[in-house]
């Protein structure tokens, strides 16, 4: 990888050899005398084009600028490549590149340094080129030769470790079709998230279908649910069983919830067995009608003063007067000495 600092001291020094100011270089350049301070400060490189013209003034090669005059530095193939991509030689490269001559690591070095347009031809003309070395390139390529690149690196299923270095620099349209290349086994809850800005809501459809048919562990809704529209929670939620819908993954989703998806959750855990311990955590979230239709689902003798305590916050006094005489009710079933409604409120207080 090319040192900006370490050429830029390597330019600041040749310069001062030379007894030259920034201004004067820069004239000589055709360039604002900022752009060199900026060179010599490691903040950015030289066009590739004004290479051949520093090592003229300063009559050394391409190559120990571009190492910053470090003789320890043992690729030799840069400058030549730098110099040839300067006069628009991006036959010669490709043919160095794939005759071993050259690395596609020169290439990405210089990258910055050099126009998309030329770049993408030298791109373009590679063999062999692996999914790394694509990698290195994706933020310099435009997204039509990228696009080309992967599909001819990523043949058959598609390692999404990959996609996610390459997903920010691909039209949509084309990482939504590799991601439906990547084997269910090989999506996980860490790789989601970092391509789940850049997917589209058909996409995003499509990955929650298979969370609630079974394809994939539904656990993966957790790390996407920031990227989920209210309409994605309540597809999940429609065709996701009871059993589906268990403590961890409810608790996770709640916070990105909307009124209609909450209602829709509500009425699916009713259908199956729901813990106290639930319908407190998802108090907060919750309407009072929603909290008391959830709470309706429990056993009269599941409920203790520790859960009205903390449902209380979030019911008003009717509300909450009804709570505490299913609790005395079911504290009396139980054989425990009934408590009236003012003795179970006074312990709430």
């Amino acid at each position: 990888m090319i040192d900006m600092r370490k050429v830029g001291t390597y330019i600041s020094g040749l310069r001062k050899q030379k007894d030259m100011t920034q201004v004067e270089l820069a004239d000589m350049l055709n360039v604002s005398h900022q752009a060199v301070s900026k060179w010599e400060r490691g903040e950015s490189m030289p066009d590739i084009g004004l290479l051949p013209k520093l090592s003229e003034i300063f009559g050394v090669s391409i190559d120990n600028i571009l190492k910053g005059g470090d003789p320890g530095e043992q690729r030799k193939s840069i400058g030549t490549v730098a110099e040839r991509i300067a006069g628009n030689d991006t036959d010669s490269v490709a043919q160095m590149i794939n005759a071993g001559e050259a690395d596609v690591q020169d290439v990405v070095d210089l990258a910055p340094a050099i126009k998309p347009s030329i770049l993408d031809e030298v791109a373009e003309k590679l063999d062999g080129i692996d999914i790394e070395e694509l990698i290195g390139l994706a933020p310099f390529l435009s997204k039509d030769v990228l696009a080309g690149l992967v599909d001819h690196v990523m043949e058959g299923s598609v390692d999404a470790q990959h996609l996610v270095g390459i997903a920010p620099f691909l039209g949509q349209d084309d990482l939504d079709r590799l991601v439906d290349r990547i084997p269910e086994g090989n999506v996980d809850s860490c790789l989601l998230p970092a391509l789940a800005p850049f997917l589209s809501g058909k996409t995003l459809d499509k990955i929650v279908g298979k969370a609630a048919d079974g394809s994939i562990d539904a656990g993966i809704l957790t790390s996407l649910a920031p990227f989920l529209r209210e309409g994605d929670f309540i597809n999940f939620i429609d065709k996701a069983t009871p059993d589906d819908l268990n403590e961890d993954l409810i608790t996770s989703l709640a916070p990105f919830l909307g009124r209609r998806a909450f209602s829709r959750l509500i009425d699916k855990i009713a259908e199956g067995s729901i813990s106290p311990e639930t319908i407190v955590s998802l108090a907060p979230f919750l309407g009072e009608d929603e909290i008391l239709k959830a709470i309706g689902k429990i056993p009269a003798d599941e409920l203790n003063g520790g859960v009205l305590a903390s449902l209380a916050p979030f019911l008003g006094s009717n509300a909450l007067g009804s709570l505490i005489r299913k609790f005395a009710a079911g504290a009396g079933r139980d054989g425990r000495p009934e408590d009236t409604e003012e003795d179970t409120r006074d312990s709430i207080h």
